[in-house]
């Protein structure tokens, strides 16, 4: 069986990616010809600059229940080594509370491992993608264009986020209000344009810089720092994509997300006919209020 008839039927049984097919999740370069295959998924986007965008998959039932496993199996892990952990420390204590002269006071006891404390990711943040600021597939000036290759499924736009490797991270997250749509094998899904003020040399010139429409819901906080300009004819497309399967993004309102890094917490601003806001309440604009997009897991 090839990889990608391979790949096909994971992403048609609910599986994610294995190592091997993650190996090919990956941008596609800046070249004079693009060679894309006819059976990916692809995600387009644009970006006034070159920030880091965030998006997440959801994870499909299948992916969940493999990822209780892991943790579980993680706790069990957690839990036997605190049993010895804590029978050592108990007996250190038990020395040193019989003789205090001869014993050194043992430090804190060893916390109990439990599903709540334990340190294992969330299954959102193995799902996370990120686009830029590097690996561009065009640019010009005032335009970032990336193109990337995704495993099949439905993606939540989770901010503008750049996180270490080494730990940490920064930027924004639409914690309190976001989008999310669906990509299909064998199409490239135009996201549109993303509009984030997580870069630092824009924020200090937000109003400065900003559109004359822009600058009183800048002031007034009607725009945030991310905003989504859906696909439209206005946006050019790439003319090395011409033969390719190209389709705007259906987007649904989506969310609360939980801000997994401890960003700054921001929503995005409001979608007529997409995504709107009661107060601090997410109203999707396309239908029936949209079911909560996370695992929780």
């Amino acid at each position: 069986m090839s990889m990608l008839m391979a790949m096909a039927l994971a992403a048609a049984s609910g599986a994610g990616p294995t190592k091997e097919q993650a190996k090919l999740l990956r941008p596609v370069k800046d070249s004079p010809t693009v060679q894309l295959d006819p059976n990916g998924a692809y995600l387009l986007l644009r970006s006034p600059a070159a920030v880091p965008v965030s998006l997440f998959r959801i994870a499909t039932p299948e992916e969940v229940e493999e990822y209780r496993g892991r943790r579980a199996a993680a706790l069990a892990k957690a839990h036997a080594k605190w049993v010895k952990a804590n029978a050592s420390w108990q007996r250190q204590y038990k020395d040193w509370k019989e003789s205090p002269q001869s014993y050194a006071k043992p430090g804190d006891r060893p916390v109990e491992p439990t599903d709540a404390n334990l340190d294992f990711p969330p299954i959102d943040k193995e799902n996370l993608l990120g686009f830029g600021p590097l690996n561009r597939f065009a640019k010009a000036k005032g335009s970032s264009t990336y193109l990337q290759r995704v495993w099949p499924g439905r993606y939540v736009i989770y901010g503008s986020v750049m996180v270490n490797p080494n730990g940490g991270a920064f930027g924004t997250c639409a914690c309190m209000g976001t989008v999310s749509f669906e990509a299909k094998a064998g199409e490239v899904v135009d996201v549109g344009l993303v509009t984030t003020s997580s870069d630092p040399l824009i924020i200090p010139r937000m109003l400065e810089s900003a559109k004359p429409e822009e600058v009183e819901g800048l002031r007034s906080g009607a725009l945030t720092m991310i905003r989504l300009t859906p696909a439209n004819n206005s946006m050019a497309v790439d003319p090395r994509l011409s033969g390719y399967k190209i389709v705007p993004a259906s987007f649904k309102a989506a969310g609360p997300v939980p801000n997994y890094y401890g960003v700054q917490v921001d929503r995005m601003t409001a979608i007529p006919g997409v995504l709107g806001y009661d107060r601090d309440k997410i109203v999707d604009l396309t239908g029936p209020a949209a079911a909560a997009t996370t695992t929780g897991q």
